[in-house]
């Protein structure tokens, strides 16, 4: 074992601020003497226990520090290097003491820490053929402006992209939340789905921006939102949680989705899910409402960012006794 290994477990099983006085930590230390090598991992190592132990010195019962445990991984869930150090302390020092269900709920809620983005936002900037600009950026064209500055407004291509997606992930990506949003390219449809599928299995909430335009079918060309909403089905399928993990907002100027009726028959359960979850409409912003109208998509977009948050201070809040 690398002197590294040693000091991990050294500094996992006691702490910080007694370390000098563990015999073979002094060991250890006469051992490398003199080692430069050695004194920077010895003072990175201490430096990440002492940072740890804030997390889960003052828990006063094994569930408090399941918790502390916990929290203390997502607070470095961005530093992959603090994060590997952070779990070899929890390995060696504290996880060995915790009941077999506090283990194994410890073990869920790092898969869901582990994985790469907060949430992952679906979209399409597809439109019905009609002359000007996509219709979802004149329709909110005043919120866009808000968000993302005239300059960006006007200097977009509005007909190609869809600007009021750009503004629900720069809602949903505010600190401390990341997120994969992707304007699909005219790269190859495997490529593109191959990446779409991957960040799908490594995000923690999907968040579809719903416009009726998806529900209608183009020929030999692929469905992305329809793509993108079928994996993370697949994905969760088997997760109790679910229901939370999927998430929708509904971008319609009348504020009305498609009739059932009217959706093709391979996407009438997609279409189901969607009502069910009886998702917030963004309503349209005209310039006779546009300071109510944007406070309102405004709070619709804080309360969705929360429930994208609360994921992750969730895991937080149903520990095992």
């Amino acid at each position: 074992m690398s002197f590294h290994d040693d000091l991990l477990l050294l500094f996992a099983k006691n702490r910080a601020a007694k370390i000098d006085e563990v015999p073979e930590y002094q060991r250890l230390c006469r051992e490398y003497e003199g080692d430069k090598v050695f004194e920077r991992e010895r003072s990175n190592v201490e430096l990440k226990k002492t940072a740890f132990e804030v997390f889960v010195a003052d828990a006063d019962t094994l569930a408090k520090e399941v918790e502390g445990a916990i929290s203390a991984l997502v607070a470095v869930r961005s530093e992959p290097d603090t994060s590997a150090i952070y779990r070899k302390f929890i390995a060696f020092g504290y996880k060995q003491r915790w009941s077999l269900a506090q283990q194994q709920y410890f073990d869920e809620a790092w898969k869901k820490i582990s994985l790469k983005y907060d949430f992952f936002l679906s979209f399409t900037t597809r439109y019905e053929d009609v002359p000007g600009d996509n219709p979802v950026n004149s329709n909110y064209r005043y919120f866009i402006q808000h968000v993302l500055g005239e300059d960006e407004f006007k200097n977009s291509d509005r007909k190609k992209e869809n600007l009021l997606a750009k503004c629900v992930y720069r809602y949903l990506g505010r600190v401390p939340l990341a997120g994969f949003y992707f304007p699909h390219s005219k790269d190859d449809n495997s490529v593109i789905e191959e990446k779409l599928a991957r960040a799908c299995a490594d995000s923690r909430v999907f968040v579809q921006l719903v416009q009726n335009v998806i529900f209608m079918p183009r020929a030999n060309r692929q469905n992305y939102c329809f793509f993108e909403y079928q994996k993370m089905v697949e994905f969760l399928k088997e997760s109790s949680d679910k229901d939370r993990r999927i998430l929708f907002v509904i971008a319609e100027k009348d504020q009305m989705l498609l009739n059932a009726i009217l959706v093709p028959l391979p996407y009438k359960s997609w279409h189901k899910h969607i009502s069910a979850k009886a998702a917030p409409y963004l309503a349209a912003v005209d310039l006779q409402d546009k300071l109510n109208r944007i406070e309102d998509l405004q709070k619709s977009l804080e309360d969705l960012h929360k429930q994208v948050e609360g994921e992750l201070i969730r895991l937080t809040q149903q520990i095992p006794i």
